[in-house]
């Protein structure tokens, strides 16, 4: 039994060209043992200033086609007209089902003097059953109709247009421009006209969302790969985060990794200085003690150089000195007495003066007083702490001796007054006994009640008798002490 089948297929176009033109069409199905099978070719001359003509038709067939004849063929083709060219075939009863092979159908003419050479190749695979028509179908069966109606002056009558399926009325709808699903293919090239994703997803028509990021495959790119790891990103979404790191799959290069691309996320627990703190918990800019190091890379229990602080908060972890240098491990020394600053103190001050012990020395002693700077008030005062020693010349008593060459504890006249608050040279009560040595200064009559300035209110004289008269009166001429006048002594005649 012999079935017809209608193959509608754009040839291409025919230009004025001086070399071959090679157009492929999609694969078309047949049956074995059919008969005139035909293919359709519209042949268009853009050129309106070349007539298209001495046209002839050739092909090249596979084992399974027989009786190729060229059904149409047109004497010309106007210039900006078109027309209708027609290849029948037979399908050998012998043909495989499977069987592919391709017609190389070359369509030659000349236009102004040069040859025109147009090659159309249409695969074809043997099947059990195909349809009746197959391509650029419209309504109808494509006829010539040279200058025929052509209402949007295309080039291409009406009834073609029909034929084929194109727009009568729209210049810019021409047969085998057709492009039903948008997808920048041609019906008559495209394996599913009528859907943009087949034979490719990345196209603008295509709505397909390969990975539901909400983004289409055509605007992510059938190459693109943000995070370069090696799955491209329109199967990788830009919303989903598998490990939770904060880096949703298409911009993470290790989508099970919580540490990767970054160890600063609540789910990595990497902790690289090994202090127990993850590196997300100590921040990736942190850095304590300013050292250009962050915590992250510092442990907060490791003290390499001993001072008491941890790596972490110390800005030199190979000086013990720093950030302080009281601590045990440094031995510096401002003030150079051979005591470190740490055993001396930070605070210690132990002369009060408002200078802490390690900024000055226990050896040193700048106003010559005895007296280490340390221990001393004011470095610049011999006198201070102490009057008492030699490079002070405090006088307090005012009698040229200074109160250290006194000394702080004589009491010459045991009176209670040390010297140095008694003048050597002062005789307050004028017994000729100085301050110093007189244990009364305001008592003439002490130490010697024979004193010139003493002056008795009573003298009791015992009762003696003549001969102890005599003796007194001697011995009062013996010191050399004159009375002009005797008072009487009470009691006595």
């Amino acid at each position: 039994m012999l079935t017809l089948k209608l193959k509608h297929i754009l040839a291409g176009l025919v230009a004025l060209l001086a070399w071959a033109t090679t157009f492929s069409a999609q694969a078309y199905d047949v049956e074995r043992n059919t008969s005139a099978n035909r293919i359709y070719m519209l042949l268009l001359n853009d050129n309106p200033g070349a007539v298209y003509h001495s046209i002839s038709i050739s092909e090249t067939v596979p084992t399974f086609v027989d009786t190729v004849v060229a059904s149409i063929v047109p004497a010309a083709v106007n210039g900006g007209g078109s027309d209708l060219a027609a290849l029948d075939f037979d399908v050998k009863p012998s043909a495989s089902v499977g069987a592919t092979g391709t017609i190389e159908i070359t369509v030659a003419g000349q236009a102004a003097g040069a040859a025109i050479n147009v090659v159309f190749t249409v695969p074809l695979e043997v099947v059990n059953s195909a349809p009746a028509a197959q391509g650029f179908v419209g309504s109808g069966e494509p006829t010539p109709n040279p200058g025929g109606t052509d209402t949007d002056g295309d080039g291409v009558p009406d009834s073609l247009e029909v034929a084929y399926g194109s727009n009568p009325n729209s210049a810019s709808s021409i047969p085998g421009q057709v492009d039903t699903d948008g997808d920048g293919i041609d019906d008559g090239s495209d394996s599913a006209p009528n859907d943009p994703c087949i034979p490719s997803a990345f196209n603008a028509a295509c709505t397909q969302d390969t990975d539901s990021d909400g983004k289409t495959d055509n605007s992510e790119g059938e190459l693109t790969d943000t995070d370069g790891d090696g799955t491209p990103d329109y199967q990788e979404s830009s919303l989903v985060d598998d490990d939770n790191d904060g880096v949703a799959n298409e911009l993470d290069a290790t989508n099970a990794d919580p540490c990767t691309p970054s160890a600063f996320n609540s789910s990595c627990s990497q902790d690289t200085d090994g202090d127990g703190k993850s590196d997300n918990s100590e921040g990736e800019l942190t850095d304590t003690d300013g050292d250009g190091t962050p915590d992250y890379q510092e442990s907060s229990i490791i003290d390499a150089d001993s001072d008491g602080v941890s790596n972490e908060l110390d800005a030199g972890n190979a000086d013990p000195c720093i950030p302080s240098a009281f601590s045990i491990s440094c031995s510096q020394d401002t003030d150079g007495d051979g005591e470190s600053d740490g055993s001396e103190g930070e605070l210690t001050d132990t002369d009060g003066d408002g200078t802490p012990d390690y900024l000055e020395s226990s050896i040193i002693d700048d106003d010559g007083d005895g007296v280490a700077n340390e221990l001393d008030a004011t470095n610049t005062d011999p006198c201070t702490p102490s009057v008492f020693n030699l490079n002070c010349n405090q006088d307090t008593d005012g009698d040229g001796k200074t109160d250290g060459s006194e000394g702080e504890l004589t009491d010459t006249d045991g009176d209670g007054t040390p010297d140095y608050q008694e003048s050597s040279i002062t005789d307050n009560d004028g017994d000729g006994f100085a301050n110093e040595v007189d244990a009364a200064n305001d008592d003439p009559c002490t130490p010697d009640p024979l004193a010139i300035n003493c002056t008795p209110t009573e003298v009791r004289v015992p009762i003696l008798g003549l001969p102890g008269y005599l003796l007194l009166g001697l011995l009062l001429t013996a010191l050399g002490i004159k009375r002009t006048q005797r008072q009487p002594i009470k009691g006595e005649k």
